[in-house]
């Protein structure tokens, strides 16, 4: 299942986090394999409460003691607009709005966290925007197709290094050693991928040509 997984990321070199709007996840859970941005753009039609549940669980995969981490990429949240509050972390729950917003990486109590927003309607032009990054991140013994965080933690996609995100939340997915073990990743599977269709392509030419050949073998007869 790891490397159904691994296969279908790394045909998507481009898509290390997909993004997911708060407006169209309010009372959803948000599962994150590996990782995700959470993204809130402001519109009228904004529900006044919007609850967003982040769940980092074993999904058919063999990985227990999951947990998220998180990191404001962007944040602009005009207190008389609405607040974000936060919720499951070991340090950092809370109510925040610009002037208070979190500057590091807040890491989940367990697979569960909440981001929450209360929008105000003291305000009819909104601008409030924030986009959240979360990462999957397990401890233990780190797999095959794991990354190994300088900080102890594994993030569970080689794929998540040199993507100008700090996942592992130390940067350290993001320094010269993570990139040269990137690297024959990305050359690799493109590599592979096209010989394998290259033979695809072969055997189904030679086939061709055997049936032609026996066609015409009894044509002859």
């Amino acid at each position: 299942m790891r490397i159904i997984l691994f296969c279908l990321l790394a045909s998507g070199v481009s898509s290390y986090a997909p993004v997911k709007y708060m407006i169209t996840n309010c009372g959803k859970y948000v599962y994150v394999l590996t990782a995700n941005i959470i993204k809130l753009e402001m519109i009228n039609s904004m529900p006044s409460h919007c609850l967003v549940t982040i769940k980092t669980s074993d999904i058919g995969l063999d990985i227990h003691n999951t947990s998220s981490r998180i990191q404001f990429l962007h944040f602009n949240v005009p207190c008389d607009e609405g607040r974000v509050r936060l919720y499951g972390f070991t340090e950092g729950d809370g109510s925040y709005c610009n002037g208070n917003a979190p500057t590091t990486f807040l890491k989940s109590r367990s697979d569960q966290s909440i981001i929450a927003f209360d929008k105000y309607h003291t305000n009819s032009d909104y601008s409030a925007s924030f986009e959240l990054l979360v990462t999957e991140t397990h401890n233990g013994d780190c797999g095959h197709l794991d990354f190994s965080c300088k900080n102890g933690g594994c993030i569970n996609d080689v794929l998540l290094t040199c993507d100008g995100n700090n996942n592992c939340g130390d940067d350290s997915d993001e320094q010269a050693v993570a990139c040269i073990w990137f690297l024959p990743v990305v050359i690799t599977v493109p590599i592979v991928t096209v010989c394998g269709v290259c033979c695809f392509i072969v055997i189904i030419l030679l086939y061709k040509r055997n049936l032609r050949r026996q066609s015409q073998g009894k044509i002859i007869q």
